[in-house]
């Protein structure tokens, strides 16, 4: 028992999943030597109007029966930050469940609030996690591992321009997280950034066809796209016309959807990509 406590902080080896949460986003960052522990939202278990005899008798919570026993099996017992990219209830909504199960030591919020955000930050305070606001030009490293904030700049009028977009340099490799940032939020990001090498892409915004747009592709050139995307949603994500774009720039895709939860271990650089079966 002992020994798988401490494993992680002996293990050489980081890694970055973006969990199979269905029609939202919850993606996992570990560093080597476990040196810090982050989550990227918590996903939302969305729930539509059914008749009754249409309703299960076991209701299923994203955060309770997916994140949190993803947490226990990893040994996690402390996240150094939950970074709520934004206000929706598909990134943020089953944050409580990770409250609950975890101590969490930071919550990371962007500029804009609405109902759902004040209602998280006000658990955080109750569960003594420190809040923190971030804006563009905010960074921190841990190690070797380097951490920025492109956005929001604070005149976002969209809710989802005004997604927290985190650009990281970890293994070797440039990773770029980008909520549900759409067109708008791009073009202020490649005119305040005129150079952004990426290896890695978040893709906004589940694939939407209002995100990824063609000049941002051809300004930040990545090599790997991970889409986050619920099986046969009702929104038709991933477009086509995003996945187009993405072939033509001969980007590798990974999605939820089709792979299930995709997993990348680095350590100086990017050593294994694995998924698993949804």
């Amino acid at each position: 028992m002992i020994a798988h406590f401490i494993w992680p902080f002996f293990r050489p080896i980081g890694e970055v999943v973006m969990l199979d949460v269905g029609q939202g986003d919850s993606i996992y960052i570990e560093l080597p030597y476990r040196k810090a522990v982050y989550m990227i939202d918590t996903g939302g278990t969305m729930s539509f109007t059914d008749e009754h005899w249409k309703k299960r008798k076991q209701s299923f919570r994203v955060g309770e029966d997916v994140i949190v026993p993803f947490l226990k099996a990893k040994g996690v017992r402390t996240l150094d930050a939950l970074i709520a990219t934004h206000g929706d209830f598909d990134h943020i909504g089953d944050a409580t469940d990770i409250f609950n199960a975890v101590r969490v030591r930071k919550l990371i919020v962007g500029m804009q609030r609405n109902g759902l955000i004040e209602s998280v930050m006000e658990q955080a305070i109750n569960k003594g996690t420190r809040v923190q606001m971030v804006k563009s030009g905010d960074r921190w490293t841990v190690g070797k591992a380097q951490f920025h904030i492109l956005s929001p700049f604070g005149n976002e009028e969209a809710t989802n321009d005004g997604s927290i977009v985190l650009y990281a340099l970890m293994g070797g490799a440039y990773w770029l997280f980008t909520g549900d940032l759409e067109e708008k939020g791009e073009q202020q990001i490649m005119r305040t950034y005129r150079s952004l090498p990426v290896d890695i892409l978040k893709v906004g915004h589940h694939g939407s066809k209002t995100s990824t747009s063609e000049p941002f592709l051809r300004h930040i050139r990545p090599k790997l796209a991970l889409i986050s995307v619920g099986r046969r949603n009702r929104y038709g994500h991933p477009h086509r016309e995003v996945i187009e774009r993405l072939r033509h720039y001969d980007v590798r895709l990974f999605r939820t959807d089709e792979q299930g939860a995709i997993v990348i271990r680095f350590h100086k650089k990017i050593s294994t990509i694995q998924t698993f079966s949804p």
